[in-house]
């Protein structure tokens, strides 16, 4: 199976060149709203990864995790 990610950074959505934080390319500033183009491509599954959380040793981006979570059917 593949799974589209969301990583997440600052409240959006992103791709880190080499995993450099300093080096990201904003894919959506909305995830929200990146997850449900993913649903409308009709896909099954997500992989959600919180960059800022994973940098922290903590969860951060718990209220934007739980908002796509709620509009993601898949």
């Amino acid at each position: 199976m593949i799974f589209p990610a969301i990583d997440l950074q600052e409240g959006r959505s992103v791709r880190l060149y080499k995993g450099d934080f300093a080096q990201e390319t904003v894919i959506n500033p909305d995830p929200v709203d990146q997850a449900k183009q993913y649903e409308a491509a009709k896909v099954g599954a997500l992989h959600l990864v919180d960059l800022d959380g994973a940098k922290a040793g903590k969860p951060v981006n718990v209220d934007i995790v739980k908002a796509v979570r709620a509009a993601f059917t898949g």
